[in-house]
C-alpha cells in the first residue's frame, strides 16, 4: 500500500497532513533521526515552495520588500535605548499632589513656587538617571506627559531644564477623571507618556530596549544603575522600611542627633509606585490594560485609589507575579538611595552600597538588617510640620 500512487483532492490533503504532522514533530525536538531524513526527502521532493529563501529550488522569494518588512535580527541582547517616560503632576513641593495642582491653578506665588520645584527634580534626573545611562553608552530620550497648563510656567520650566535630551512632551491642565480619581489620572498620564515614547520609536524604526516610567517629583540621592536591567521582566523599587525612625514634626532636632534603625524587608503587599522599568512592549500592556480596566468602572484591588495596592492586585491578575515576571532592584531602595521631592532632605544614610548603584560582584542585599540612620541634608524645618511623609 506504501508504493500506491495518491492522486486526487482527498490524497493531496492527506499528503499535506501528514507532511504538515511530520515536520512540526521535527521542528519540536520529537522525530527520531531516521524519520527526519525520510520527512527532509519528502520535504524536498513534494514542497519545494517551503524551502528558505535562497534555495536552489526557490530563489523567487527573496523580493526587495521583504527585508523591510522583516529586518535582520541584531544579535545582542544588551540595551541601547531607553525612553525616560515622566507622567503625572510636575512641581510637587509639598503634601498631595492634588492639593498642589488646585493651588497652581489659582495662586500664581504658587505656580511660580511649583515650576522652581520641577526644574530641581528635571536636573536632579538628568545627574543621577540620564548621565548615569549616557556614560553606559546608552542614548536616553525623554518624554514628558504633565497635567499642567500648555505653554503654561511649569511647561517651559521642564522644557528647558530637561534640553536636549527632551524628544517629546505633552501638557495637559485639565485631568478630567470622574470625581477626580487618582488612580484614573495616574493610568491615563502613564499611558500619554508611553503614546509619546511609542510614536517616537516609530521613527527610529525600532522599540526602546527599556523604559523607566517616573513620577515627575522622584528625586534621588545615588546613581539609578538602569544598564544592569533586563527589559523581559517589570522592575520595581526595593520596599524597605526603617521602624522606628521619627522626626518631630513641631522641632528640629539638634544637628548632631541622628536617629537610627534596622532596615528590612517592608511587610507591605503592593508595588513600590514612584517608578517601574521594563521593555516597551510589556509596559505598554500592564498599563494599557490597567487603565481600561480603570475606564470601564472596574474597582482593580481593595483601595482603588492607594496606587501600589491597585498596581499589585492588576499585575497579580495578568499573571505576571505567578509567572516571576516581577523583579525589584537591589540597589533603588526607597528613601535611602531616591525619595520624592518634598522629602529630600531625610536621608537614610546606608553607606554599604555601591556608589554607582550597579550591581558589584559580592555586594550584599541592602535591606538586611543593617542599621541606617537619618540624616539631615538641609533644615528639617523646611517640612516640618506640614508633611514629613515617611518618617513622621
Amino acid at each position: 500500500s506504501t508504493r500506491r500512487v495518491m492522486s486526487g483532492r482527498g490524497s493531496t490533503r492527506r499528503v499535506v497532513l501528514w507532511l504538515f504532522m511530520v515536520t512540526s514533530h521535527i521542528a519540536c525536538g520529537w522525530g527520531r533521526p531516521a524519520s527526519a531524513r525520510r520527512a527532509q526527502s519528502l520535504f524536498s521532493s513534494l514542497a519545494p515552495s517551503l524551502q528558505p529563501v535562497g534555495s536552489s529550488l526557490n530563489a523567487t522569494w527573496a523580493t526587495p520588500d521583504w527585508l523591510a518588512e522583516h529586518p535582520a535580527a541584531e544579535l545582542d541582547a544588551s540595551p541601547r535605548a531607553v525612553a525616560l517616560c515622566m507622567f503625572g503632576v510636575p512641581g510637587v513641593s509639598y503634601a498631595k499632589a492634588s492639593k498642589n495642582i488646585a493651588s497652581q491653578a489659582d495662586d500664581a506665588k504658587s505656580d511660580s513656587r511649583a515650576a522652581l520645584s520641577a526644574a530641581s527634580c528635571a536636573k536632579n534626573h538628568l545627574e543621577f538617571v540620564v548621565r548615569p545611562a549616557q556614560e553606559a553608552n546608552l542614548t536616553v530620550c525623554v518624554f514628558v506627559h504633565a497635567w499642567a497648563e500648555p505653554n503654561g510656567t511649569l511647561a517651559r520650566a521642564l522644557d528647558s531644564a530637561y534640553g536636549d535630551v527632551l524628544a517629546s512632551a505633552e501638557y495637559q491642565l485639565s485631568i478630567g477623571s470622574p470625581a477626580g480619581d487618582k488612580m484614573i489620572s495616574m493610568s491615563r498620564s502613564v499611558a500619554r507618556s508611553l503614546a509619546l515614547a511609542r510614536s517616537y520609536a516609530g521613527t527610529m524604526g525600532r522599540p526602546f530596549d527599556l523604559v523607566l516610567i517616573m513620577r515627575h517629583d522622584t528625586f534621588y540621592h545615588r546613581p539609578f544603575c538602569i544598564s544592569q536591567i533586563d527589559p523581559r521582566f517589570l522592575t520595581i523599587a526595593l520596599w524597605c522600611s526603617a521602624h522606628g525612625i521619627r522626626t518631630s514634626p513641631s522641632k528640629t532636632p539638634p544637628p548632631d542627633q541622628k536617629y537610627c534603625a534596622k532596615l528590612t524587608l517592608a511587610a507591605n503587599r503592593g508595588l513600590h509606585d514612584y517608578w517601574f522599568v521594563g521593555g516597551q512592549l510589556l509596559l505598554e500592556f500592564v498599563f494599557g490594560s490597567l487603565e481600561a480596566r480603570l475606564l470601564r468602572g472596574e474597582k482593580v484591588g481593595a483601595v482603588p485609589t492607594a496606587a501600589h495596592f491597585a498596581i499589585q492586585t492588576h499585575v497579580d491578575e495578568l499573571g505576571l507575579t505567578a509567572r516571576g515576571m516581577v523583579r525589584s532592584h537591589a540597589y533603588a531602595v526607597s528613601y535611602a538611595h531616591f525619595t520624592l521631592f518634598r522629602w529630600r532632605n531625610f536621608l537614610l544614610d546606608d553607606k554599604t552600597t555601591p556608589p554607582s548603584g550597579c550591581l558589584i560582584k559580592g555586594a550584599k542585599m541592602p535591606c538586611d538588617g543593617r542599621s541606617v540612620c537619618l540624616a539631615q541634608r538641609g533644615k528639617l524645618a523646611t517640612l516640618a510640620p506640614r508633611d514629613i511623609g515617611p518618617f513622621g
